[in-house]
């Protein structure tokens, strides 16, 4: 999710800037490829906003998965508190090694 603020805040500052990102022109060859418009950055943030830059769909799948993770491990300690709850601890069998003295 750190990743996800960082280019938030990048998206804020391109927009926000004054001159930091280039104006249309009408001739292609003008423009350096590298260069982007207020538009493309608006198209960029729809994108992220929306869910389907690629980077923020593959963050939504990894948290989706890790929060299964993490309700089937909730489940699996709830059952065994449950289960403690039900069953006192046997108590433990006396072992051979051990010796009186």
């Amino acid at each position: 999710m750190a990743d996800e603020a960082l280019v938030v805040r990048g998206f804020e500052t391109l927009l926000s800037v004054p001159g930091a990102l280039a104006t249309p022109t009408h001739q292609s060859g003008d423009q350096d490829q590298d260069t982007m418009t207020h538009s493309d950055v608006e198209m960029q943030v729809q994108a992220f906003v929306s869910g389907t830059d690629p980077s923020v769909s593959k963050a939504m799948r990894n948290l989706s998965r890790k929060l299964e993770d993490v309700e089937h491990d909730i489940a699996a300690l709830q059952r065994a508190m449950h289960n403690a709850d039900e069953e006192p601890p046997a108590p433990p069998a006396p072992s051979d090694s051990v010796t009186s003295g």
